[in-house]
């Protein structure tokens, strides 16, 4: 009776580290997460977000970081901008009834998980930039309808640069492992776009 209830009890408690082991390796440490989709391509990036965008940082604020000290969590960037450019495609996103598209000169907020001050993997939108977006709106209740995460975190920014002919292309900042291209002429996007 006693061999029963022991490994019955070795039991309860194997399964019990197994269930902390498996919640401990989806905790999110510090700034880093996990991506669950590795983009193949524009295309799906594109499938992937509500809105396709060129826009400016204007303004930037950082949330949370008090608290994120004290319990440990990740606090987050509040990256406000204004829409100079949008793209429309029918390959961009599912959309849904009750959001917007975007329109230019439409003012948005991108939500980035950490802040200058930790230490991170990929790059914060900086201010004063400007950005090709592929934007997620991000559901959280009472949030604006004009918060958006970066669809596929680092994936989904391009930094907006001149050429030495004074043309704008945009340059992927951070490889994360997807098959994205370096760099898009703007010319190209409406193509890959849909």
């Amino acid at each position: 009776m006693r061999s029963i209830q022991r490994r019955s009890l070795t039991r309860v408690v194997w399964s019990f580290v197994a269930v902390i082991g498996v919640l401990a390796g989806c905790a999110v440490q510090g700034t880093a997460g996990s991506r669950h989709t590795l983009y193949d391509g524009v295309p799906a990036l594109a499938a992937d977000s509500q809105e396709v965008v060129r826009v400016r940082v204007d303004g930037q604020s950082e949330v949370g970081v008090e608290t994120a000290e004290r319990s440990g969590q990740s606090a987050h960037t509040l990256s406000e901008a204004q829409v100079l450019e949008t793209w429309r495609g029918d390959g961009i996103g599912r959309a849904d009834a009750q959001q917007s598209r975007l329109d230019v000169g439409d003012r948005i907020a991108v939500r980035q998980m950490g802040t200058k001050s930790q230490e991170m993997e990929g790059e914060l939108l900086e201010l004063g930039d400007e950005y090709l977006l592929f934007l997620t709106p991000t559901m959280i209740p009472d949030a604006p309808l004009d918060e958006f995460y970066v669809t596929g975190g680092m994936a989904g920014i391009y930094r907006v640069a001149l050429t030495t002919d004074g043309d704008a292309e945009f340059l992927r900042l951070f490889d994360e492992g997807d098959k994205l291209p370096s760099s898009i002429d703007p010319s190209e996007l409406p193509e890959l776009l849909g």
